[in-house]
């Protein structure tokens, strides 16, 4: 498991914020947390990915504007 540095100040709020969320642990919050922004950063890219037809009609615009031969 890797580790990683944390104001004090920040961990501060964290403890905080894992006693009103009933987390036994302030490590377990953390992890909790960092599941939640990861799996919402994995379907935000998801979202935004582009289907081959919107780059075919990408290509195309770029090629009529004169930027793809």
């Amino acid at each position: 498991m890797a580790k990683i540095e944390v104001d004090d100040r920040v961990i501060e709020v964290l403890q905080k914020r894992a006693r009103e969320k009933s987390f036994n642990d302030v490590g377990d919050y953390i992890r909790f947390v960092l599941a939640q922004i990861a799996e919402e950063v994995t379907g935000m890219e998801m979202q935004t990915k582009l289907t081959q037809d919107d780059e075919e009609d990408i290509r195309e615009r770029l090629k009529n504007l004169g930027y793809l031969e």
